[in-house]
């Protein structure tokens, strides 16, 4: 089954989010908005998906031939 990019980056993003909010606690409550706040932020942990199209690699030799 292929994966789609922009809804395994989110996946991904939210599980990264949620793991964050729940290790790192502050005493200080308004800190700890602004933890969260900050990490929420577009582009703050995640900048993606960078998906990049290139060809398959040309077949040849394969290593142990060439050693």
């Amino acid at each position: 089954m292929p994966l789609h990019p922009l809804k395994t980056t989110h996946h991904i993003r939210d599980s990264y989010i949620r793991y964050l909010q729940t290790i790192k606690s502050f005493q200080d409550e308004w800190l700890q908005k602004e933890f969260i706040r900050a990490i929420k932020e577009p582009n703050m942990l995640v900048k993606g998906p960078l998906v990049e199209i290139s060809p398959p690699f040309k077949a040849g030799i394969s290593i142990r031939k060439i050693a």
